[in-house]
């Protein structure tokens, strides 16, 4: 004859197991709710009013910065009214000692010397890299001076501009600045870092994603 199956005696065995996965399942969702120390919950909020001055890194006020200029395009004619973006513009900071390159990527539309930017340049070279500023592919600057086909937003070109214009300014200053590696610090959308992983061609770049919102 067949068993008969006891539906309650059957519920009361697997019943520690059920527990157990709700457990489990939950432990997550648990851990992320805890509090995270920051003052401002809403997302937007703390992006609008940025980090308390508080809770800011302690970074120096002020670090030796130079600013120059790069020739992207020597032959492209410039109108005489951009006549100051025939070069592109930037800013670097130099350990006194050999150290890795970062380039800094604002977000749109800012330029080299954006808050931001120059948060960043502080704190990292207050860890030890040579720190090189530049502006965004869609800074009045970058555009007539290092934009290719002059008009940015296409991932790929953008990805493409930024790479002739950080091999030119490597290739500048190794004369004068021991480089032991490149990295790539990027402020805007992440969707850049993927056509410049895609466009890399073999070049040895490290992208540090950094979501510098509230840094300034």
């Amino acid at each position: 004859m067949p068993r008969k199956v006891d539906p309650a005696g059957t519920l009361l065995r697997i019943l520690p197991a059920l527990v157990l996965c709700i457990h489990l399942l939950s432990a997550p969702a648990i851990a992320a709710e805890e509090p995270y120390g920051y003052p401002y919950a809403d997302p937007y909020v703390a992006t609008v009013l940025g980090t308390p001055k508080e809770l800011k890194a302690d970074v120096p006020a002020r670090i030796n910065v130079s600013e120059r200029d790069v020739m992207v395009f020597a032959d492209r004619p410039i109108p005489d009214i951009l006549w100051y973006s025939r070069k592109l513009r930037y800013s670097i900071a130099v350990q006194d000692h050999p150290a890795p390159l970062i380039f800094l990527v604002p977000g749109m539309g800012a330029g080299y010397n954006d808050p931001k930017n120059r948060f960043l340049q502080r704190a990292f070279f207050q860890a030890g890299f040579h720190m090189v500023a530049l502006p965004s592919t869609t800074h009045p600057n970058f555009i007539p001076a290092a934009s290719e086909n002059g008009i940015p937003g296409n991932l790929r070109d953008d990805a493409r501009d930024l790479y002739r214009v950080m091999e030119l300014i490597s290739r500048d200053i190794r004369e004068d600045v021991v480089i032991t590696g490149f990295d790539l610090a990027e402020a805007a959308t992440g969707y850049r870092t993927v056509a410049m992983r895609t466009g890399d061609n073999g070049r040895n770049f490290r992208i540090i994603r950094r979501n510098t919102e509230g840094a300034g």
